[in-house]
């Protein structure tokens, strides 16, 4: 990939560990040096036995609240029985935390997807 290519990584990166020593999060680390990196935090059932909430805070401080988008993973494709949409938006606001929710769900997907058609992006 060009090295300035923005990126959306979804799936909160999928690393092997919640650890700030995880390769996976490392080269989102070295990579974000160089261009925008956004990770969307979906799908915490597809990672098995880490700690999403751990993981989100490890991403929170390694990129920072504004390369963080949220995502439902609805209608989660063979996987309808975690799509209920009141839990999903509950576990985001316990990861997110109160501070950071608005800049995660609202301002960044606006600048990410719309910043074209914002008048003050």
């Amino acid at each position: 990939l060009p090295s300035d290519l923005a990126l959306v990584i979804d799936h909160m990166a999928k690393p092997a560990s919640a650890s700030a020593n995880d390769p996976s999060l490392l080269a989102l680390v070295e990579r974000s040096r160089h261009a925008k990196v956004h990770v969307k935090l979906s799908g915490a059932y597809r990672l098995g036995e880490l700690d999403a909430a751990q993981l989100v805070a490890l991403l929170m401080n390694a990129l920072g609240p504004t390369s963080l988008l949220w995502g439902s993973d609805w209608p989660c494709t063979n996987h309808e029985q975690f799509g209920d949409f009141g839990e999903l938006m509950a576990q985001a606001e316990e990861w997110i935390g109160a501070e950071h929710l608005t800049q995660v769900m609202t301002v960044n997907p606006l600048r990410l997807y719309w910043a074209d058609q914002l008048s003050n992006p």
